[in-house]
């Protein structure tokens, strides 16, 4: 009778470690499960961030080369380009011999410009979106940019 109340009492301390176990197992990937969720946001969040950034540079790069082309064939040269404008924008500006491009992300405002070898006149799309614009060699030796 000794040996089997022995036996029933190792055999529920056993099971109470089995039971511990799985909590144990349970409280561990609960807190890897965290650690990923943690890392996966911050890795979209600062993916996004480059994306537009590149694509403010890719934007403003491209128009100020599309200039620069129309500028070199001469008067009534045209041409074409396709801009994508990122998300964030609050200002473009098109000044002298510049380009310029604003945007505000994660509570930072970064400007992008680049400068072209002629005079630049014209508007620039306001708004995010892909948008093609027409870069135009003008009689006075400015390059005018619009939306086409």
């Amino acid at each position: 009778m000794r040996s089997r109340t022995s036996f029933c009492l190792r055999q529920r301390a056993v099971q109470q470690r089995r039971g511990q176990v799985s909590i144990e197992i349970l409280f561990f990937t609960g807190i890897f499960l965290l650690a990923i969720s943690i890392i996966a946001v911050f890795a979209a969040r600062e993916t996004t961030t480059r994306v537009m950034h590149h694509q403010a540079q890719d934007a403003v790069t491209t128009l100020v080369r599309a200039a620069d082309t129309a500028y070199a064939l001469g008067p009534g040269s045209v041409e074409y380009v396709t801009v994508t404008i990122p998300g964030g924008l609050y200002d473009t500006e098109v000044s002298r011999k510049s380009v310029l491009i604003r945007i505000h992300l994660n509570g930072a405002d970064f400007d992008f410009h680049a400068r072209s070898i002629a005079n630049l006149t014209g508007e620039l799309p306001d708004r995010k979106g892909t948008f093609r614009v027409k870069a135009t060699a003008l009689d006075t030796g400015e390059v005018e940019f619009e939306q086409a």
